[in-house]
């Protein structure tokens, strides 16, 4: 149809099961491999099925070592994210989990990335918006906009713009962080930025 789709994610913040004495606390035997869900969006999908605490063995039958990789091909591996990556948002995939010493099996449906992350990062189908009041320009803040401060704006940009960009997760469907981003020539605004 010509519309981008969006980059797949699963809403979800996980860590390595390495370390014996963590899968031991979580009842997980030594011998099996996976990683351990640590965080879950609030408005993902797989928040509908899955659990912090839960370790993910299997996406679509591919086992996930406890480094979070994949078997690949004759010696080589990849982070299990490519699985994701080749999918499209709102596609299913089977996972085998292991919750509370029980392995289980669950359908996850992917999200977009743009609706779970606090800043939009792919603007392709729509213009930037903007506010205008008493002077003030206001928009959304968004990945397009923060790259204004160039290829390195990760350490040139306010750095609370920054950790909102790469940490912030939307808690309501409707959420977004807004900036003022230019004060205009105003009497009502005289003296503003002093």
């Amino acid at each position: 149809n010509g519309k981008f789709p969006g980059v797949p994610c699963l809403g979800l913040k996980w860590q390595k099961m390495e370390n014996d004495s963590l899968r031991k606390s979580l009842k997980i035997p030594i011998d099996n491999e996976g990683i351990l869900v640590t965080a879950i969006a609030p408005l993902a999908p797989c928040a509908k099925v899955l659990k912090v605490d839960d370790v993910i063995r299997k996406i679509e039958g591919v086992p996930i070592a406890g480094d979070g990789s994949i078997f690949f091909r004759r010696g080589e591996r990849l982070s299990h994210k490519h699985l994701i990556a080749s999918k499209s948002p709102n596609d299913v995939l089977k996972f085998e989990i292991m919750r509370e010493g029980k392995t289980l099996e669950v359908d996850v449906e992917l999200a977009n990335r743009d609706d779970l992350s606090l800043v939009p990062v792919n603007l392709y189908d729509r213009l930037p918006s903007y506010y205008v009041y008493a002077g003030l320009v206001f928009t959304v803040l968004s990945l397009p906009y923060l790259r204004a401060w160039g290829s390195s704006w990760s350490k040139k940009a306010p750095s609370l713009l920054v950790e909102t960009a790469c940490y912030g997760v939307k808690e309501h469907e409707v959420e977004e962080t807004v900036v003022l981003t230019q004060v205009l020539a105003a009497p009502v605004n005289n003296s503003y930025e002093r």
